[in-house]
């Protein structure tokens, strides 16, 4: 990767965090509380984020199960009045 990119790639970042300064509000607060509201924002994004790894598959799954069971009934079966049962 050549100087430059690396520079732009820097200054984007930079701006993204100065974007993120402005957007929250944080830049008037002293460094204390700046550190205090950085943690308490990372330390929900990071609830955020492990909850919906944990919780969405298992909300799809359940929305395509009944799908599955339907085609199920209609190929295998040939029809929709039998619901199929363990063995």
């Amino acid at each position: 990767m050549p100087k430059m990119d690396i520079k732009r790639v820097k200054d984007y970042m930079y701006w993204l965090y100065y974007q993120y300064l402005l957007i929250t509000c944080s830049y008037v607060l002293e460094p204390w509380e700046q550190s205090m509201f950085h943690t308490v924002v990372v330390t929900v994004f990071a609830m955020v984020v492990y909850t919906a790894y944990v919780f969405i598959p298992i909300h799809i799954l359940y929305v395509f199960i009944p799908i599955h069971i339907l085609i199920y009934m209609l190929i295998v079966q040939g029809d929709l009045t039998t619901i199929p049962r363990e063995r």
